[in-house]
């Protein structure tokens, strides 16, 4: 046993090890989500765009290939459209939690490195008075990394958060299931990224 924690402090401690975690903090907007809607006279619905926040811890096996771990969290609204005007109904909170497959292009000792990302997982929708529900989610992601120093830089990321609501051929709409059986959403987010 002493030997197995010996050699896990080493490797570690070894900078080729450390080189290959890396972790980002991230905030930015996700896109409005149109809804269809089901009932007469509503000529709109939607969740309305906002700010987004998130984190994200990734380990690269090579200088091009690694796998991510994120959590983004959407703060937003579900709102109507009449020929009277837009109300908002009630707010939403969506936090995702995604794996995903990543590829860094270029060459390695660049300091601007663009990305691919692709995953899956899971989205909670909750809101006040409402039961939470979890529904399966993907993300496609592209972006660049700039690094002018090895350890600290700064990640830019355009990603595709569709979510699988899978309420279409529901008689009643639940308030998440909005009938229909997709939500897609665009979420543009930049921020700080650290090696270690």
């Amino acid at each position: 046993m002493k030997r197995l924690l010996a050699f896990l402090l080493a490797a570690t401690a070894s900078p080729a090890f450390s080189q290959g975690f890396e972790s980002a903090l991230v905030a930015g907007y996700t896109t409005p989500g149109g809804l269809e809607p089901k009932a007469a006279g509503i000529r709109d619905l939607r969740l309305v765009g906002s700010f987004t926040w998130g984190a994200s811890v990734a380990y690269f096996f090579s200088p091009r290939i690694g796998l991510e771990a994120s959590w983004a969290r959407q703060q937003s609204g579900l709102e109507i459209g009449t020929a009277d005007g837009r109300a908002r109904m009630f707010d939403v909170d969506i936090d995702q939690f995604h794996g995903s497959f990543a590829w860094q292009l270029g060459h390695p000792p660049s300091p601007i490195r663009p990305f691919l990302a692709a995953g899956i997982g899971t989205s909670l929708l909750s809101a006040p008075s409402v039961p939470r529900e979890t529904k399966l989610s993907f993300s496609v992601a592209s972006g660049l990394k700039w690094m002018p120093s090895p350890k600290t830089g700064a990640r830019l990321q355009m990603r595709y958060t569709p979510i699988r609501l899978d309420d279409s051929g529901s008689d009643f709409c639940d308030p998440f299931g909005f009938c229909q059986d997709w939500l897609h959403q665009l979420e543009v987010t930049g921020g700080i990224l650290v090696r270690f």
